[in-house]
């Protein structure tokens, strides 16, 4: 979280919080993944969806 902005981080403790007050039998996939990654370092891009993009550019 060190390379996110302010803005962004404190949009993202603000919803862990809010995530964090439900249930963690009624979490939803991306709030499992959320509440799981905790403060650590994450990629959350499918490298599959951005191929075509990178092919197209020819990088």
């Amino acid at each position: 979280m060190d390379s996110m902005s302010f803005k962004d981080r404190t949009l993202c403790s603000m919803l862990r919080k809010a995530v964090s007050k439900k249930n963690p039998d009624d979490y939803e996939i991306w709030e499992k993944a959320l509440m799981a990654a905790g403060n650590e370092k994450c990629d959350w891009m499918d490298k599959e969806y951005i191929k075509p993009i990178i092919d197209c550019l020819g990088v």
